[in-house]
């Protein structure tokens, strides 16, 4: 399975948990997360959504520009 497919996969994956768009998706997989399963095995202070949100406050068209930025350093990178 190449690395944008897996990416896809866990994606989608991310997706069913409530709450979840394609911004946290993402973010999570830029954590090092995979599959639910990896999210599963975390303690479960590293869990909470504020321990790892950004500190600055930014738009959410910034935050679309900064993940449209980093999918396409993936992307050539492949």
């Amino acid at each position: 399975m190449s690395l944008l497919n897996e990416q896809d996969v866990a994606l989608k994956e991310f997706h069913k948990i409530p709450g979840v768009a394609k911004a946290v998706a993402i973010d999570l997989w830029n954590l090092g997360f995979k599959s639910i399963s990896d999210l599963k095995k975390q303690d479960s202070e590293k869990l909470k959504w504020w321990n790892w949100m950004d500190k600055e406050k930014i738009t959410s068209k910034e935050k679309d520009k900064q993940i449209q930025e980093r999918y396409t350093i993936i992307k050539k990178k492949k």
